[in-house]
Protein backbone atom coordinates (compact mmCIF):
# COMPACT_ATOMS: atom_id res chain seq x y z
CA UNK A 1 0.00 0.00 0.00
CA UNK A 2 1.33 3.36 -0.27
CA UNK A 3 -0.69 5.40 2.28
CA UNK A 4 -2.93 6.98 -0.09
CA UNK A 5 -5.34 7.05 2.64
CA UNK A 6 -5.91 9.90 5.22
CA UNK A 7 -6.71 9.82 8.25
CA UNK A 8 -10.06 10.37 9.57
CA UNK A 9 -11.59 14.02 9.56
CA UNK A 10 -12.94 13.33 12.83
CA UNK A 11 -10.01 12.32 15.49
CA UNK A 12 -10.15 14.34 18.67
CA UNK A 13 -7.91 17.33 18.14
CA UNK A 14 -6.75 16.49 14.90
CA UNK A 15 -4.89 13.44 16.52
CA UNK A 16 -2.77 11.20 13.76
CA UNK A 17 -4.71 7.49 13.56
CA UNK A 18 -2.96 4.40 13.59
CA UNK A 19 -1.08 4.30 9.81
CA UNK A 20 -2.15 0.66 9.29
CA UNK A 21 -5.46 0.07 10.24
CA UNK A 22 -6.02 4.17 9.75
CA UNK A 23 -7.93 4.21 13.97
CA UNK A 24 -7.64 7.94 15.69
CA UNK A 25 -5.26 7.34 18.34
CA UNK A 26 -6.86 9.64 20.75
CA UNK A 27 -10.42 8.82 20.11
CA UNK A 28 -13.31 10.29 18.31
CA UNK A 29 -14.35 13.84 18.20
CA UNK A 30 -17.41 14.99 20.03
CA UNK A 31 -20.44 13.98 17.91
CA UNK A 32 -18.54 10.71 16.35
CA UNK A 33 -18.43 7.49 16.64
CA UNK A 34 -16.91 4.37 15.51
CA UNK A 35 -13.09 2.79 15.05
CA UNK A 36 -12.60 5.36 12.29
CA UNK A 37 -14.69 8.55 13.76
CA UNK A 38 -16.94 8.62 10.84
CA UNK A 39 -20.14 7.66 12.08
CA UNK A 40 -22.16 10.44 13.27
CA UNK A 41 -24.20 10.21 16.98
CA UNK A 42 -27.79 9.13 16.99
CA UNK A 43 -30.39 11.43 17.33
CA UNK A 44 -30.61 11.91 21.25
CA UNK A 45 -27.20 11.22 22.18
CA UNK A 46 -24.34 13.64 21.75
CA UNK A 47 -20.12 14.49 22.97
CA UNK A 48 -17.37 11.91 23.32
CA UNK A 49 -18.20 8.48 21.82
CA UNK A 50 -21.77 9.75 21.60
CA UNK A 51 -21.89 8.58 24.86
CA UNK A 52 -24.30 11.55 26.33
CA UNK A 53 -28.25 11.51 26.39
CA UNK A 54 -29.62 14.78 25.38
CA UNK A 55 -31.94 16.29 28.13
CA UNK A 56 -35.12 15.15 26.81
CA UNK A 57 -36.41 18.54 26.75
CA UNK A 58 -35.09 20.36 23.79
CA UNK A 59 -38.55 22.12 22.33
CA UNK A 60 -40.76 20.52 20.44
CA UNK A 61 -38.40 16.74 20.61
CA UNK A 62 -35.96 18.10 18.53
CA UNK A 63 -32.40 16.79 18.61
CA UNK A 64 -29.58 18.41 20.88
CA UNK A 65 -26.47 19.36 18.85
CA UNK A 66 -24.63 15.78 19.03
CA UNK A 67 -21.11 17.80 19.93
CA UNK A 68 -21.94 19.78 22.55
CA UNK A 69 -25.65 18.55 23.73
CA UNK A 70 -27.68 22.45 23.35
CA UNK A 71 -30.86 22.54 22.17
CA UNK A 72 -30.57 25.02 19.22
CA UNK A 73 -34.08 25.39 19.14
CA UNK A 74 -34.78 25.99 22.67
CA UNK A 75 -36.30 24.09 25.29
CA UNK A 76 -39.94 22.93 25.94
CA UNK A 77 -42.04 24.68 28.56
CA UNK A 78 -40.60 24.11 31.74
CA UNK A 79 -37.25 24.14 31.35
CA UNK A 80 -34.61 26.35 30.99
CA UNK A 81 -30.29 26.71 30.15
CA UNK A 82 -28.50 25.78 26.97
CA UNK A 83 -28.90 22.34 27.56
CA UNK A 84 -32.41 22.48 28.73
CA UNK A 85 -31.70 20.33 31.90
CA UNK A 86 -33.19 22.86 34.71
CA UNK A 87 -36.52 22.92 35.63
CA UNK A 88 -38.33 26.19 35.90
CA UNK A 89 -37.62 27.99 39.45
CA UNK A 90 -40.68 27.66 42.24
CA UNK A 91 -43.22 30.19 40.79
CA UNK A 92 -42.67 30.22 37.49
CA UNK A 93 -43.62 28.19 34.39
CA UNK A 94 -43.71 27.76 30.87
CA UNK A 95 -42.13 28.67 27.72
CA UNK A 96 -38.53 29.97 28.79
CA UNK A 97 -39.92 30.48 32.42
CA UNK A 98 -41.10 33.66 31.82
CA UNK A 99 -44.61 33.39 33.14
CA UNK A 100 -45.29 33.25 36.72
CA UNK A 101 -47.37 31.06 38.94
CA UNK A 102 -50.68 32.78 39.69
CA UNK A 103 -51.38 34.14 43.04
CA UNK A 104 -54.28 32.56 43.77
CA UNK A 105 -52.55 28.86 44.43
CA UNK A 106 -54.24 27.85 47.37
CA UNK A 107 -51.59 28.40 50.69
CA UNK A 108 -49.40 30.62 48.05
CA UNK A 109 -48.35 27.22 47.16
CA UNK A 110 -46.23 26.49 43.52
CA UNK A 111 -47.75 25.64 40.30
CA UNK A 112 -46.87 23.15 37.70
CA UNK A 113 -43.28 24.26 36.00
CA UNK A 114 -44.42 22.96 32.78
CA UNK A 115 -48.07 24.50 32.66
CA UNK A 116 -49.03 27.11 35.61
CA UNK A 117 -51.47 24.35 36.87
CA UNK A 118 -51.35 25.18 40.50
CA UNK A 119 -50.20 22.23 42.51
CA UNK A 120 -52.25 22.14 45.51
CA UNK A 121 -55.92 24.15 43.71
CA UNK A 122 -57.13 27.02 43.77
CA UNK A 123 -57.78 29.52 46.86
CA UNK A 124 -61.37 30.50 47.73
CA UNK A 125 -62.80 32.21 45.04
CA UNK A 126 -60.98 31.10 42.03
CA UNK A 127 -60.81 28.51 39.34
CA UNK A 128 -59.50 27.13 36.25
CA UNK A 129 -56.53 25.36 35.47
CA UNK A 130 -54.39 28.17 36.38
CA UNK A 131 -56.51 29.80 39.25
CA UNK A 132 -56.80 33.20 37.38
CA UNK A 133 -60.42 33.15 36.72
CA UNK A 134 -62.76 34.84 39.52
CA UNK A 135 -65.67 32.57 40.16
CA UNK A 136 -68.97 33.61 38.53
CA UNK A 137 -71.44 35.90 40.38
CA UNK A 138 -73.13 33.16 42.75
CA UNK A 139 -70.91 30.85 43.45
CA UNK A 140 -67.91 31.25 46.19
CA UNK A 141 -65.68 28.80 48.07
CA UNK A 142 -63.33 26.74 46.80
CA UNK A 143 -63.48 25.47 43.51
CA UNK A 144 -66.07 28.05 43.28
CA UNK A 145 -68.32 25.02 43.99
CA UNK A 146 -70.80 26.82 47.20
CA UNK A 147 -73.93 28.57 45.81
CA UNK A 148 -74.33 32.18 47.36
CA UNK A 149 -77.17 32.71 49.67
CA UNK A 150 -80.29 33.90 47.77
CA UNK A 151 -81.01 36.35 50.71
CA UNK A 152 -78.66 38.86 49.86
CA UNK A 153 -79.88 42.29 49.29
CA UNK A 154 -81.21 43.07 45.90
CA UNK A 155 -79.93 40.05 44.70
CA UNK A 156 -76.43 40.93 44.66
CA UNK A 157 -73.55 38.66 45.04
CA UNK A 158 -71.71 37.29 48.07
CA UNK A 159 -68.13 37.95 48.02
CA UNK A 160 -66.63 35.12 45.76
CA UNK A 161 -64.29 34.27 48.69
CA UNK A 162 -66.19 33.97 51.87
CA UNK A 163 -69.48 33.80 50.60
CA UNK A 164 -70.58 36.89 53.02
CA UNK A 165 -73.01 38.93 51.96
CA UNK A 166 -71.52 42.48 51.83
CA UNK A 167 -74.13 44.71 50.84
CA UNK A 168 -76.59 43.35 53.84
CA UNK A 169 -79.18 40.87 53.84
CA UNK A 170 -82.90 41.28 52.65
CA UNK A 171 -85.56 42.37 54.98
CA UNK A 172 -86.25 39.49 57.67
CA UNK A 173 -82.55 37.72 57.51
CA UNK A 174 -79.90 38.57 59.18
CA UNK A 175 -75.83 37.05 59.61
CA UNK A 176 -72.98 36.86 57.28
CA UNK A 177 -74.46 34.68 55.28
CA UNK A 178 -77.87 36.12 55.50
CA UNK A 179 -79.31 32.41 56.08
CA UNK A 180 -80.30 33.77 59.67
CA UNK A 181 -84.31 34.33 59.59
CA UNK A 182 -84.96 37.16 62.82
CA UNK A 183 -85.68 36.22 66.35
CA UNK A 184 -89.23 35.70 67.32
CA UNK A 185 -90.83 39.21 67.63
CA UNK A 186 -88.46 41.14 64.92
CA UNK A 187 -88.72 41.36 61.59
CA UNK A 188 -87.03 43.76 58.50
CA UNK A 189 -84.50 45.13 57.67
CA UNK A 190 -81.56 44.16 59.58
CA UNK A 191 -84.17 42.40 61.97
CA UNK A 192 -84.33 45.88 63.97
CA UNK A 193 -87.85 46.35 63.99
CA UNK A 194 -90.27 45.08 67.16
CA UNK A 195 -93.32 43.40 66.31
CA UNK A 196 -96.38 45.32 66.77
CA UNK A 197 -97.57 44.64 70.56
CA UNK A 198 -101.21 44.73 69.33
CA UNK A 199 -100.81 41.49 67.27
CA UNK A 200 -103.68 39.51 68.60
CA UNK A 201 -102.90 37.09 71.65
CA UNK A 202 -99.48 38.43 71.54
CA UNK A 203 -99.12 35.83 68.05
CA UNK A 204 -95.79 36.79 65.53
CA UNK A 205 -95.87 38.74 63.46
CA UNK A 206 -93.93 38.03 59.66
CA UNK A 207 -90.37 38.44 60.13
CA UNK A 208 -89.94 40.38 56.69
CA UNK A 209 -92.62 42.51 57.01
CA UNK A 210 -94.01 42.78 60.07
CA UNK A 211 -97.58 41.51 59.52
CA UNK A 212 -99.05 40.49 62.20
CA UNK A 213 -100.19 36.48 61.42
CA UNK A 214 -103.12 36.15 63.88
CA UNK A 215 -104.97 39.65 63.26
CA UNK A 216 -105.20 42.41 65.79
CA UNK A 217 -106.00 42.98 68.93
CA UNK A 218 -109.71 44.56 69.28
CA UNK A 219 -109.51 48.08 68.82
CA UNK A 220 -106.69 48.23 66.81
CA UNK A 221 -106.01 47.54 62.81
CA UNK A 222 -103.76 47.53 59.57
CA UNK A 223 -101.36 45.02 58.92
CA UNK A 224 -98.91 45.64 61.59
CA UNK A 225 -102.05 46.38 63.65
CA UNK A 226 -100.16 49.97 64.94
CA UNK A 227 -103.39 52.00 63.59
CA UNK A 228 -106.29 52.75 66.83
CA UNK A 229 -109.68 52.35 65.05
CA UNK A 230 -110.62 55.33 62.72
CA UNK A 231 -112.51 57.95 65.31
CA UNK A 232 -116.20 56.58 64.92
CA UNK A 233 -115.35 52.72 65.25
CA UNK A 234 -114.17 50.06 67.60
CA UNK A 235 -114.06 46.50 68.69
CA UNK A 236 -112.70 43.56 66.53
CA UNK A 237 -110.97 44.43 63.39
CA UNK A 238 -112.44 48.36 63.74
CA UNK A 239 -115.67 46.52 62.54
CA UNK A 240 -118.57 48.54 65.47
CA UNK A 241 -119.24 51.90 64.92
CA UNK A 242 -119.35 53.78 67.74
CA UNK A 243 -122.98 55.19 69.66
CA UNK A 244 -124.46 57.61 67.69
CA UNK A 245 -124.20 60.55 69.89
CA UNK A 246 -120.67 59.33 71.14
CA UNK A 247 -118.33 62.34 69.97
CA UNK A 248 -115.60 60.15 70.73
CA UNK A 249 -115.22 56.34 72.09
CA UNK A 250 -113.11 54.46 73.41
CA UNK A 251 -111.41 52.24 70.41
CA UNK A 252 -111.74 48.87 72.36
CA UNK A 253 -114.85 48.90 73.99
CA UNK A 254 -116.70 51.36 72.69
CA UNK A 255 -117.46 53.38 75.86
CA UNK A 256 -118.49 57.38 74.77
CA UNK A 257 -115.72 59.36 76.18
CA UNK A 258 -117.77 62.36 75.42
CA UNK A 259 -121.19 63.18 73.82
CA UNK A 260 -122.61 65.31 71.21
CA UNK A 261 -124.27 68.30 72.13
CA UNK A 262 -127.43 67.51 73.51
CA UNK A 263 -126.98 64.21 75.28
CA UNK A 264 -125.60 62.37 78.00
CA UNK A 265 -125.41 59.36 79.83
CA UNK A 266 -122.84 56.28 79.29
CA UNK A 267 -123.87 55.68 75.45
CA UNK A 268 -125.04 58.99 75.12
CA UNK A 269 -128.75 57.94 75.19
CA UNK A 270 -130.18 60.35 77.43
CA UNK A 271 -131.11 63.74 76.30
CA UNK A 272 -130.66 66.75 77.99
CA UNK A 273 -133.13 68.30 80.64
CA UNK A 274 -132.66 71.33 81.84
CA UNK A 275 -129.37 71.49 79.93
CA UNK A 276 -127.70 71.78 76.76
CA UNK A 277 -124.34 71.53 75.53
CA UNK A 278 -121.76 68.44 74.89
CA UNK A 279 -122.42 65.92 78.05
CA UNK A 280 -125.40 68.22 78.67
CA UNK A 281 -122.60 70.28 80.63
CA UNK A 282 -124.18 73.98 80.61
CA UNK A 283 -127.72 74.17 82.82
CA UNK A 284 -130.34 76.26 80.67
CA UNK A 285 -130.63 79.97 81.87
CA UNK A 286 -132.34 80.42 84.61
CA UNK A 287 -134.46 82.98 82.84
CA UNK A 288 -136.27 80.55 80.53
CA UNK A 289 -139.70 79.63 81.52
CA UNK A 290 -139.93 76.99 83.72
CA UNK A 291 -135.71 77.05 83.04
CA UNK A 292 -136.19 74.78 79.70
CA UNK A 293 -134.06 75.44 76.63
CA UNK A 294 -133.06 73.77 72.97
CA UNK A 295 -130.84 71.00 74.19
CA UNK A 296 -128.07 71.51 71.75
CA UNK A 297 -127.41 75.05 71.61
CA UNK A 298 -129.44 76.44 74.50
CA UNK A 299 -132.01 78.53 73.12
CA UNK A 300 -135.48 79.44 75.27
CA UNK A 301 -137.76 77.23 74.28
CA UNK A 302 -140.63 79.25 75.90
CA UNK A 303 -140.85 82.83 76.29
CA UNK A 304 -138.67 84.11 78.97
CA UNK A 305 -139.57 84.91 82.59
CA UNK A 306 -137.70 88.41 83.33
CA UNK A 307 -135.44 88.83 80.32
CA UNK A 308 -135.19 89.11 76.62
CA UNK A 309 -133.46 87.16 73.80
CA UNK A 310 -132.74 83.91 72.82
CA UNK A 311 -130.96 83.17 75.87
CA UNK A 312 -133.55 85.58 77.84
CA UNK A 313 -129.85 87.51 78.59
CA UNK A 314 -131.26 91.08 78.03
CA UNK A 315 -132.37 93.33 80.98
CA UNK A 316 -135.95 93.74 81.44
CA UNK A 317 -137.95 95.46 83.94
CA UNK A 318 -139.98 92.56 84.94
CA UNK A 319 -140.21 90.96 88.13
CA UNK A 320 -136.94 90.31 90.24
CA UNK A 321 -134.88 86.99 88.47
CA UNK A 322 -133.34 86.03 91.89
CA UNK A 323 -136.21 83.13 92.72
CA UNK A 324 -136.59 82.28 89.09
CA UNK A 325 -133.12 81.17 88.78
CA UNK A 326 -132.49 79.10 92.20
CA UNK A 327 -136.12 77.24 91.37
CA UNK A 328 -134.77 76.67 87.42
CA UNK A 329 -131.37 75.20 88.35
CA UNK A 330 -133.18 73.10 91.19
CA UNK A 331 -135.07 71.27 88.96
CA UNK A 332 -132.26 70.85 86.21
CA UNK A 333 -130.28 69.52 89.14
CA UNK A 334 -132.43 67.29 90.62
CA UNK A 335 -133.47 65.86 87.06
CA UNK A 336 -129.90 65.22 86.16
CA UNK A 337 -129.67 63.27 89.14
CA UNK A 338 -132.63 61.39 88.97
CA UNK A 339 -131.13 60.20 85.64
CA UNK A 340 -127.72 59.36 86.51
CA UNK A 341 -129.51 57.09 89.33
CA UNK A 342 -131.25 55.27 86.48
CA UNK A 343 -128.54 54.65 84.39
CA UNK A 344 -126.48 53.35 87.39
CA UNK A 345 -129.25 51.18 88.18
CA UNK A 346 -129.42 50.06 84.67
CA UNK A 347 -125.25 49.01 84.45
CA UNK A 348 -125.87 46.80 87.47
Amino acid sequence: MDCVQRCPDHCRDNSTCNHVTGTCDEGCSAGWKGSSCDTECEDGTYGEDCAIYCSGHCLNESACNKETGLCERGCDPGYVNSLCGDQCKNGWYGLDCIQQCSDHCRANGTCNHITGKCDDGCSAGWNGSTCNTACEDGTYGIDCANNCSHNCLNDSSCNKETGHCEKGCVPGYKGSFCEEICALGYFGTNCQNACSEHCTNNTLCDHVNGFCIGGCKIGYEGDRCNKTCTEGFYGDNCSLNCFPNCKTCDHIDGTCSSCNAGWMGPNCSFACMWSYGEDCQFPCSRRCINQTCDRFNGTCISLCEIRNGGNCDQESEIGNPSSNWIVGFSLSLSFNIIVMIGVFIYLR
